[in-house]
């Protein structure tokens, strides 16, 4: 029974007022519950070494990487070679993608596509080749880009994934770790 000087519509409108509130901040909570999912899944999908993949057994690929003390300046200048043979029964259209394990910096595909877009299994943000059926593989890769995210240590140690893709199926051949080490560049 509504108290003296309310209406019987004046306590529905406050329970479904409140009912409301309770119904908003509970979508509040889950909006904020799947953010923080997804910000977590980031960080745990740059933190975390690469996935082992059956690799292709036939294909023979390792990645040289000269020099591997550079300063930040001269990162353009390191030369990343892909050798080896494809014994493959297949011509197999590839390409390499790298992903830097460092919270100083970060590797990104050399194009210049918008990086927000970019993943490291998008054929179209790294170099692609066809590597012949049974032919040995030379291959100098361009640099990706180092994006310096905070201060460098001096020198700092960075480890550098490279992933070996199939074009098109996105199948991972073949992948390695490089250690890099980044030193700043001189203040004239």
């Amino acid at each position: 029974m509504p108290g003296e000087g309310t209406s019987f519509l004046d306590v529905i409108n406050t329970k479904v007022g409140k009912i409301a509130a309770v119904i908003t901040g509970i979508v509040a909570l889950l909006a904020a519950v799947t953010q923080l999912t997804v910000g977590l899944q980031k960080i745990v999908e740059v933190v975390r070494p690469p996935k082992t993949v059956a690799q292709k057994d036939c294909l023979e690929l390792k990645l040289g990487v000269q020099p591997t003390t550079v300063s930040v300046g001269k990162w353009r200048a390191v030369q990343f070679d892909l050798t080896g043979r494809n014994a493959c029964n297949e011509t197999l259209p590839v390409y390499v993608a790298f992903k830097s394990l460092s919270a100083t910096m970060r590797i990104e595909p050399f194009k210049s596509l918008d990086q927000a877009t970019c993943r490291i299994d998008d054929s179209d943000c790294w170099e692609n080749v066809m590597l012949d059926r049974g032919k040995p593989v030379q291959w100098r890769l361009t640099a990706p880009r180092l994006t310096q995210l905070s201060p460098l240590l001096d020198p700092e140690p960075m480890d550098v994934n490279w992933i070996v893709y199939k074009a098109g199926t996105k199948e991972q051949l073949r992948l390695g770790k490089i250690p890099i080490t980044v030193l700043r560049d001189a203040v004239p």
